[in-house]
């Protein structure tokens, strides 16, 4: 089989405030977007892959967790502080991690990238 596209779809009761959340505390960029349709949606860049979040009144967490990988976990905790946004820091023999939950309590990990590429070459 030969994949073109990788993407995760998060399901959303309080939909608007997961808008704003990914929009605004996490800077995701949008691909595209149907905010106001019957099946109320949007569509985030995630390097290569993508994230669309979707409204489902029944929505709950799972306990399953997004990761992002970022160049510098140091800016990017500057960046939720300056926004009031609360995480949980992990440092780690094999990394560094931050976790948010978005606003219908799913749980995002934000991981330095360096750590995870020396693994993936074996050097971590």
């Amino acid at each position: 089989m030969k994949y073109v596209r990788s993407g995760l779809i998060l399901f959303c009761a309080n939909f608007k405030e997961c808008l704003k959340f990914y929009r605004e505390s996490l800077e995701l960029p949008t691909l595209f977007t149907d905010e106001d349709g019957k099946e109320p949606l949007c569509c985030f860049d995630l390097g290569g892959s993508y994230l669309m979040v979707e409204y489902s009144v029944d929505a709950k967490p799972n306990g399953n967790k997004l990761r992002l990988h970022v160049e510098n976990v140091e800016s990017l905790e500057q960046q939720l502080n300056a926004k009031h946004v609360d995480y949980k820091k992990r440092v780690a023999p094999w990394g560094t991690t931050i976790e948010v939950r978005d606003p219908a309590g799913n749980i995002i990990s934000l991981r330095d990238e360096e750590t995870f590429a020396k693994r993936i070459k074996g050097n971590g």
